[in-house]
């Protein structure tokens, strides 16, 4: 599944339970999640912490991500965005 636009962000609400493989790229924007995720490329991570809220990691704009295991392939592109991957609340 593709995810993308050029002036906006890419706001994105997955299951809990996802299983997937991420990427991510953005030329003027930064890279938002709350799923706990493992690198596919480095370097994996720029900044660490919480941002706007619940999320909690914040990726360089040309990542690639698996979650929950790996699974289906989705990307993410916006050239002035941010990319939001949230996970859905219970």
């Amino acid at each position: 599944t593709a995810f993308r636009t050029v002036n906006g962000s890419v706001d994105v609400t997955f299951p809990e339970r996802l299983a997937a493989e991420l990427t991510f790229q953005t030329m003027n924007g930064d890279v938002f999640t709350d799923f706990a995720v493992e690198s596919l490329r480095d370097p994996p991570v720029v900044q660490t912490g919480r941002a706007r809220g619940a999320f909690v990691m914040r990726s360089n704009r040309n990542s690639a991500f698996r979650v929950g295991g790996g699974g289906t392939r989705h990307t993410f592109n916006t050239l002035n965005g941010n990319i939001y991957v949230r996970k859905a609340k219970p």
